[in-house]
């Protein structure tokens, strides 16, 4: 058996169906009143953290509502069914968003979780290696280390180049030099403590032709940690190049906490053969004899059975808003603002702008010359102002090299207004004069 058994063979059938985005009009526009009238959060704060958490939409916030309140009625399991039609419709928004089929996406408790727990699947051992760059998140990069401790991996980072974005010519080198013994290169698309986008197109290309001439086994995966940039900007998982690929719910998708994505592209016969989970779940699978049992085909495999229906309805509304603004409109206006705001920055004494690289998104990290950064937040939240801060410990390969102990970091979205950024910059300047 290779799906889940409460999917009828039809459903199955177009779940293995690749979905593909609208085309939206390039001269579309966000209309921003409309965007801030339907977001409650934003009458009563300057929210700049939306690299940290996004607000959610009022539709997001009372779908999850409902649905709690309909199994305090009714019963939870009773709730559940009556919503399976809506849940299965999440997987397919999923993939409409990333341009992949609904049965190449797992909905996970967080993004973290997810990628640890397709890592310690691979079945890694003693002599294979990891490639990764400086922006790897902690958890991942801690993640390599138990397996380097466990099963004697090899961990090998990709320098940066000039502009400070993992260099291709280093993993061409790399490959070169530890081609066969490679099982996974790990790229961030944007890190948490830097608004620089890496060149992730260029470098999963890089190993999918060393995979094509066999200077790379077949079985030597692309991972990609997505989860500062699926709802900022168009994320097509193709166009990444990527065997697998993690995102949140949180931050620019505006869904509720504790959701994440797992992306996993369908196994290859011949090629490419099917990770099965280290850890298995009735959603995993299914018991098919006193001794043995069978795993589900499905990404779903790495799912667990019990989750919590609410959140995850309220993540598919959030989707389905995202796709219905377009993703093409957001990542304009995002743009804009983010260019706007590296300018006012950019002009404010005493603050540097610490971001790298050749290409920028929505998230603005900054350092200062007086004061501190963990000092700067609450100043601004004395002021209803949110804004982030990125330390050493989330990305230290990266930090360290730079020698910064710790990033501010604003970050906007379609919601905010030039008017948000002259508040920031007016607190964020007394804070800095009076330090």
């Amino acid at each position: 058996m290779d799906a889940q058994p409460t999917r009828t063979p039809e459903s199955r059938a177009l779940d293995a169906q690749a979905v593909t985005s609208p085309l939206i009009a390039a001269s579309r526009k966000i209309d921003v009143d409309l965007a801030r009238a339907r977001t409650p959060g934003l009458a009563n704060i300057t929210h700049l953290n939306n690299a940290g958490a996004a607000l959610m939409s009022e539709r997001v916030v009372n779908t999850a509502i409902e649905h709690l309140r309909l199994e305090a009625v009714v019963g939870g399991y009773e709730a559940a069914d009556r919503a399976q039609a809506r849940m299965f419709a999440v997987y397919r928004s999923i993939a409409t968003l990333l341009g992949c089929a609904p049965d190449e996406i797992a909905i996970m408790e967080n993004a973290s979780r997810a990628w640890a727990l397709f890592f310690a699947s691979l079945e890694l051992k003693n002599g294979d290696v990891v490639v990764t760059t400086e922006g790897e998140y902690a958890s991942n990069f801690m993640s390599m280390l138990q397996a380097r401790r466990r099963c004697g991996i090899e961990i090998e980072v990709i320098p940066p180049g000039p502009d400070g974005a993992p260099d291709a010519d280093a993993l061409r080198e790399l490959i070169e030099r530890r081609g066969a013994r490679i099982r996974l290169v790990s790229l961030t698309h944007v890190a948490t403590n830097n608004g620089a986008i890496s060149p992730v197109e260029t470098l999963s290309r890089i190993v999918r032709e060393a995979r094509g001439s066999g200077a790379l086994a077949p079985n030597a995966l692309v991972a990609v940690d997505a989860c500062q940039t699926v709802g900022q900007m168009d994320v097509n998982v193709d166009a990444l190049g990527c065997d697998m690929m993690t995102a949140t719910s949180r931050k620019f998708l505006r869904g509720p906490r504790g959701v994440g994505i797992l992306y996993v592209r369908r196994a290859q016969p011949g090629v490419a053969p099917a990770v099965e989970p280290r850890i298995l779940d009735m959603r995993s699978g299914f018991w098919s004899g006193s001794d043995e049992y069978r795993i589900y085909a499905e990404a779903e495999r790495f799912e667990t059975w019990d989750k919590c229906v609410a959140s995850k309805l309220a993540f598919g509304v959030a989707v389905d808003e995202a796709l219905d603004w377009g993703l093409d409109a957001i990542e304009a206006t995002i743009a804009d603002l983010s260019s706007v705001l590296r300018g006012m920055l950019g002009d404010l004494p005493g603050v540097r702008i610490c971001d790298t690289g050749s290409r920028q998104c929505g998230t603005v990290t900054f350092d200062l010359k007086r004061g501190s950064p963990y000092e700067l937040v609450p100043h601004l939240r004395e002021r209803k102002i949110n804004i982030g801060v990125s330390d050493r410990d989330l990305v230290r390969l990266d930090m360290d090299r730079r020698d910064l102990e710790a990033v501010a970091r604003c970050s906007v979205h379609y919601y905010n207004t030039v008017e948000d950024l002259e508040r920031f910059i007016a607190a964020t300047g007394h804070y800095v004069r009076s330090a």
